[in-house]
């Protein structure tokens, strides 16, 4: 009896720490891994790239409550969160992707800086394109109109970030 009075202190008093603090002021994290349904559990648990059990705290919305999608989520951290039945380390789900659709916020930037060099080339602004491209800083007019010589438009059609990841444009 003296073992469960410790432990249950001992919640009690993780409890009392985890409420001076707000949701907001846990850790958000980028993790990647794979939806695992837990029949003992009845839910959905995230099992991560490294084997790291996660729960979420809400259901996870239907489109990705499959065993074996593979997923990245945003999450917030949620140590104040502890229930009976806790499959992993409670997270707060705040963004879900399917893995396979998933573009990163460097893949964002760089298909974002690639489109202003195309508007810069288009529009022939060589001043445009140098507040894009450092390597562009050195050129002159004269040299930048005869690199673009005779080239039409340049046009992205798509970015392929990586394979089996494609962002339309």
């Amino acid at each position: 009896m003296r073992g469960l009075k410790g432990k249950v202190a001992m919640l009690i008093s993780l409890g009392m720490l985890a409420g001076l603090c707000s949701a907001a002021d846990y850790p958000r994290v980028q993790i990647k891994g794979t939806v695992k349904y837990i029949v003992a559990e009845n839910t959905y648990g995230i099992l991560d790239e490294n084997g790291k059990k996660y729960q979420p705290v809400k259901q996870l919305p239907k489109e990705y409550r499959k065993d074996g999608t593979e997923i990245v989520i945003e999450a917030r951290m949620r140590p104040d969160i502890v229930a009976a039945r806790m499959w992993g380390t409670a997270l707060e789900v705040l963004t879900i992707t399917r893995a396979d659709r998933f573009i990163s916020g460097e893949d964002r930037k760089a298909a974002a800086l690639l489109l202003r060099r195309l508007d810069a080339f288009n529009v022939r602004d060589l001043a445009k394109l140098q507040q894009v491209d450092s390597m562009a800083r050195s050129l002159t007019q004269e040299q930048f109109g005869s690199w673009l010589g005779s080239y039409g438009n340049f046009r992205l059609h798509y970015v392929e970030t990586a394979p089996g990841r494609v962002m339309p444009v």
